[in-house]
């Protein structure tokens, strides 16, 4: 059920309850694979090898549960409390003729990270048509390694955690016709995870905790049914989200250290504004049709946002028939083509180029 909203009569007067238990174990590991590089030019006779396999075990353990009390008949309180434990081992052979030559070391870590995550949720059912409510939950993200760092100070990374706070309203209008739906947030980071550029040492990314971050923003849900079969829904975003303590650490390749302080900066990968408008049409007989338009506003590529991708807007669309066995399709994504990255690192420049135009046919069978 949404936060806060009403059950039928007669159903959840004394509270509902809810209790499990999550585990997961996974063993991964890096393909064996040569990076070579000829230097004959330089150092005549002198080819750089480099191969290092690594393999990793990740265990998860998460017992949580939920209890939802009604308070009156239109306030209910819920709250949760979930406690995950991870644990992680780690193991690097280094082949490097350069730095090692004639001579493999391997690079071992064992670590487990913990944390107990509480929520609550307090909602108010003003009518059957309008609820409000407010929230305040812990979230967490385990530690891990850096497969690419050779750098023993940069090797580890630790866990994330947050509070994220909300508050708002889900309404319908018009005998349902129009559903508006508004959320207020605010989120406080600590030791946030984060990909730092790590060069001239190993010329790739490495994932660091920046000590304190912070988020907040807005989002906005519409839909609107305009006539039979008819409806018009957009969903909008506003986040503000930045390093409120960072000093990034770096090292060349002789171990000088510099340091350079962030704080103040936009949180890479992170666009101040998003959106949808999307109009969709569905015939009683069948016939389907909807059409979307999706923007995504400016953002920084690098933490130093010195780098950074414009604003752009994609369309996709699809039409087909539908019923109830047997749902068909043609489907197009970014229809006009519009080419942009969807990853880039400044100090190689090189960059990742989005999907381009895709048209297809999709069928689906329901039984």
């Amino acid at each position: 059920q949404e936060p806060g909203r009403r059950p039928p009569d007669g159903e959840g007067a004394g509270g509902e309850w809810l209790v499990g238990l999550y585990g997961s174990y996974a063993d991964s590991k890096t393909p064996e694979f040569s990076n070579v590089i000829d230097y004959s030019s330089i150092l005549p006779g002198f080819i750089y090898c480099a191969n290092n396999p690594t393999k990793e075990r990740t265990t998860d353990f998460a017992p949580f549960g939920q209890i939802v009390l009604p308070l009156t008949d239109s306030l209910r309180f819920t709250a949760g409390l979930r406690w995950q434990y991870t644990a992680r081992d780690f193991k690097m052979t280094i082949n490097d003729n350069l730095f090692y030559p004639g001579n493999s070391p391997s690079i071992s870590h064992d670590d487990s990270w913990s944390e107990l995550m509480p929520k609550f949720v307090l909602s108010y059912q003003i009518t059957d048509e309008h609820m409000v409510y407010a929230s305040a939950s812990k979230s967490f993200i385990p530690g891990g390694y850096n497969w690419a760092s050779l750098d023993s100070r940069k090797l580890k990374y630790d866990k994330q955690t947050a509070w994220t706070y909300e508050a708002g309203a889900k309404t319908s209008w018009l005998d349902k016709r129009l559903l508006v739906n508004l959320t207020l947030f605010y989120n406080d980071f600590e030791d946030m995870q984060v990909m730092h550029w790590e060069g001239p040492n190993i010329f790739d990314y490495v994932a660091l905790n920046v000590p304190r971050a912070s988020s907040y923003g807005a989002e906005l849900e519409i839909s609107a049914l305009l006539t039979q079969g008819l409806t018009l829904d957009l969903t909008a975003g506003l986040t503000e989200a930045e390093y409120d303590r960072y000093t990034k650490t770096s090292y060349d390749i002789f171990g000088n250290q510099t340091d350079k302080d962030l704080s103040g900066k936009t949180i890479q990968h992170t666009p101040k504004v998003t959106g949808n408008l999307g109009l969709t049409y569905r015939h009683p007989k069948g016939f389907f049709a909807r059409g979307q338009i999706n923007y995504y506003g400016k953002m920084y590529w690098d933490d130093e946002n010195d780098y950074s991708r414009n604003d752009l807007v994609t369309v996709d669309a699809r039409i087909g028939w539908e019923s109830e066995s047997f749902d068909a399709y043609l489907y197009g994504r970014n229809v006009f083509g519009e080419r942009y990255l969807v990853n880039y690192m400044p100090l190689t420049n090189v960059g990742m180029v989005a999907e381009p135009q895709v048209f297809g046919v999709e069928f689906v069978y329901k039984f």
